[in-house]
């Protein structure tokens, strides 16, 4: 199974002074993993607006990584309301909705 990496765990896989980086970096280290744009620019902004890192090192930070672990690259290539909303069930609402994840050419 290919896990896709949120931004919250991306960061802890890459800060080593972020609260979950030892359970992230346990957790990942056998798992098939997998990265899309999303994730990647999530990563570039928290790590310069709440890290206060500087963009270049964050840059250089994250391309070590995904050249030394290489996870897989999904596509963004759907906006999130082009596909169906998922139906409602009870009092609890699930919005999400059915977007077409392809590996990367």
């Amino acid at each position: 199974m290919t896990y896709l990496l949120d931004v919250s765990s991306l960061l802890a896989l890459l800060w080593e002074n972020q609260v979950s980086h030892a359970r992230v970096l346990a957790w990942a280290g056998g798992e098939d993993l997998a990265v899309c744009a999303i994730t990647e620019l999530g990563f570039l902004r928290i790590s310069t607006q709440s890290f206060g890192a500087d963009m270049d090192d964050t840059r250089q930070s994250l391309s070590a990584w995904l050249h030394k672990r290489r996870p897989n690259f999904i596509p963004c290539d759907e906006r999130a309301l082009t596909g169906r909303k998922a139906p409602t069930s009870g009092k609890t609402r699930i919005s999400t909705w059915r977007i077409s994840l392809r590996p990367s050419e």
